[in-house]
């Protein structure tokens, strides 16, 4: 199927304190000392990178490979005759625009996951958050998608994280104060049964 971009929504500009109080339960020490910091309207995606669109991505890879191999035995000409469906997945990704102004003109080729196995015991499904894969690894699908869409992706920064996830918020959860209350709006341990989940299938934040 088509890659379809990510749904983002846009946040606001503002300040806020970045960390957690000194007498806010559970804090961890890496969670201060807090700082006030003012942060620029930026555009984040509505949920997690689903594996309908790493795997996009992840084909790739195999493209590549076989192309690899191919050349390596028989020359490029004899590879692109002999591995059409390599190529053309190559060349539906690759970018196409202005030759006297290149812009993105490749991006490294994608690898497979450090640890499939446990990876997919968690589930695979095209609406499951796609996990495990290296930080580095997501900064080269940012890359991958901002090139083939024609609009910048890349992951945000810690403080436009936190930033983001307390929507508006001073209290330790964007809902509130009661850690009681968590499973209603994450999956944890105790109620995520060793999954991952369908994205958005818990409430959003106030900012959506």
């Amino acid at each position: 199927p088509p890659l379809h971009p990510p749904r983002t929504g846009l946040v606001p500009g503002g300040e806020f304190l970045l960390g957690s109080p000194d007498d806010e339960a559970d804090r961890g020490d890496d969670e201060g000392p807090q700082v006030r910091v003012k942060v620029a309207p930026f555009w984040i995606g509505k949920h997690e990178v689903t594996w309908a669109e790493y795997q996009a991505y992840m084909k790739m890879y195999n493209a590549f490979k076989q192309l690899q191999t191919l050349s390596a035995n028989r020359g490029e000409a004899a590879a692109k005759d002999g591995d059409a469906e390599g190529w053309e997945l190559i060349e539906e990704h690759a970018w196409q625009g202005d030759p006297e102004n290149p812009g993105v003109d490749g991006v490294t080729c994608p690898t497979p996951l450090y640890m499939p196995d446990h990876t997919y015991m968690a589930g695979d499904k095209p609406n499951q958050p796609a996990v495990t894969m290296t930080h580095y690894a997501a900064r080269q699908f940012t890359k991958w998608l901002s090139g083939l869409t024609g609009q910048e992706y890349r992951l945000p920064s810690e403080v436009e994280w936190e930033y983001a996830a307390r929507a508006g918020t001073t209290t330790p959860y964007s809902y509130g104060d009661d850690a009681g209350k968590s499973e209603n709006y994450a999956w944890l341990d105790d109620n995520a049964d060793y999954e991952t989940h369908p994205v958005c299938s818990k409430p959003a934040n106030a900012w959506g």
